[in-house]
């Protein structure tokens, strides 16, 4: 006489669940792991400061409002500005906490001195910090004018830069006189310039270009910083002045693996979510269960 005996349920339960539990432990320490070495800079906070200005020149002096708009989504810390007035270098706090989406201004009055009717720049670096007081710029180059406006007769352009180390512009004198122009070049705290001034000779109607060396000093990889030419030259009307913008955009670099790191990442979180899903167990035959013959 034969009888099929199939496990009892007070047998000791097999092992296979503790290794489950292991394996999954194992694997979310994986993911976390990954997580940890592939984090970048780029997935923290933003930080982002819009710069407004308003200019109005009332008997030979210069009045203005500044405003900054917290554009992030983290609070800036410590927010100052710096900008020149008239060739004098103004340093003004603004806020100590400036939270997400507030904005915080300030007002002034330079005396402008003897300077002659034209079109002047006025250079505002706004310096920021985060929450661990680590500091950023933002840029802005408005311009204002004394007495009646008029052309300066040039035209100037630059291409984004996205690897840093040199940004080209270009200019074109569109008058039939020749100009010698000053070009100062307005960057942001995050790069250093070994040589922003250039002086150069522009001939009638003559198209040229000129480059600035641009060096990463605490730029952050992924992020866009905007930069200013300021053109000066002198004529028998007056000071001439043209803001030329450009922009850095600050692309991360690396080896090949440091790169595609989130491609690597997804494949292995894939891999690991494939090994610990539970697998559907076949079912045995009852030919093949143990059988025990009882005499």
């Amino acid at each position: 006489m034969g009888l099929f005996v199939s496990p009892s349920p007070l047998s000791p339960p097999t092992r296979g669940g503790e290794s489950s539990y292991r394996k999954t432990f194992l694997s979310l320490l994986l993911i976390f792991l990954c997580l940890c070495s592939t984090w970048s800079p780029c997935l923290a906070d933003t930080l982002t400061i819009e710069i407004q200005s308003s200019f109005s020149v009332r008997e030979n002096s210069l009045e203005g409002t500044i405003t900054v708009v917290n554009r992030g989504d983290e609070p800036s810390r410590k927010v100052h500005a710096e900008f020149a007035v008239a060739g004098e270098i103004v340093v003004k706090d603004i806020a100590d906490l400036l939270d997400v989406r507030k904005a915080a201004s300030f007002t002034f009055n330079k005396s402008l001195g003897g300077i002659k009717p034209g079109t002047y720049a006025v250079p505002i670096t706004i310096v920021f910090h985060d929450a661990k007081l680590y500091p950023f710029s933002a840029l802005a180059c408005p311009t204002f004018t004394v007495g009646e406006p008029f052309s300066p007769g040039l035209v100037c352009s630059a291409a984004p830069q996205d690897k840093g180390g040199e940004i080209t512009f270009e200019i074109q004198n569109q008058d039939s006189f020749s100009r010698k122009i000053r070009s100062s070049f307005l960057y942001p705290r995050e790069f250093y310039c070994p040589r922003p001034e250039i002086l150069f000779n522009l001939e009638p109607l003559e198209r040229k270009t000129f480059s600035y060396s641009l060096l990463r000093a605490t730029a952050i990889p992924g992020a866009r910083y905007p930069v200013f030419s300021v053109l000066e030259f002198e004529s028998e009307k007056g000071h001439h002045c043209l803001v030329c913008p450009g922009e850095i955009r600050f692309m991360e670099g690396g080896n090949w693996f440091k790169r595609t790191r989130w491609y690597w990442l997804a494949g292995w979180i894939l891999m690991i979510l494939l090994g610990i899903l539970p697998k559907k167990r076949k079912k045995t035959p009852l030919s093949q269960k143990k059988m025990v013959d009882i005499i």
